[in-house]
């Protein structure tokens, strides 16, 4: 093989090396999609089985930190913080359940926890050994 080819495929190489490692254009990150809240009402349940149910919610960041703020409502549970603005961080959630309105939203709620019956323990049995 000449010098000449040797020098040829050795620049072909650093070309194509060149070209593959630069990018042709530097993109910008994909600015994150901000869920609109508008007018609905949320059922939040968080990582610690916390939550509640609440309106008026926004997003707000603090530090690299993210959170739901919404106005807590009392859905005959006596919640104490109806009425307080509440702040729940994006990460804890654990369920977000989007309803139309207030009305909707107490109806569900209601059919889900108003009118469970209690838990019975199973009757024991002599065998069990206690």
């Amino acid at each position: 093989m000449s010098l000449r080819t040797a020098l040829l495929v050795c620049g072909m190489c650093a070309v194509a090396v060149f070209a593959i490692t630069s990018p042709a254009e530097y993109r910008k990150p994909a600015a994150p999609t901000t869920p609109e809240f508008g007018g609905k009402v949320l059922v939040l349940t968080l990582s610690d089985n916390g939550g509640g149910v609440f309106e008026s919610a926004d997003l707000k960041t603090i530090g690299d930190r993210t959170f739901i703020v919404a106005t807590a409502i009392d859905m005959g549970n006596q919640d104490w913080r109806a009425g307080a603005r509440v702040w729940m961080a994006v990460s804890e959630i654990h369920q977000l359940v989007e309803f139309n309105n207030v009305e909707d939203a107490r109806k569900a709620y209601q059919a889900a926890f108003q009118n469970m019956t209690p838990r019975q323990r199973p009757a024991r049995k002599p065998t069990d050994g206690l």
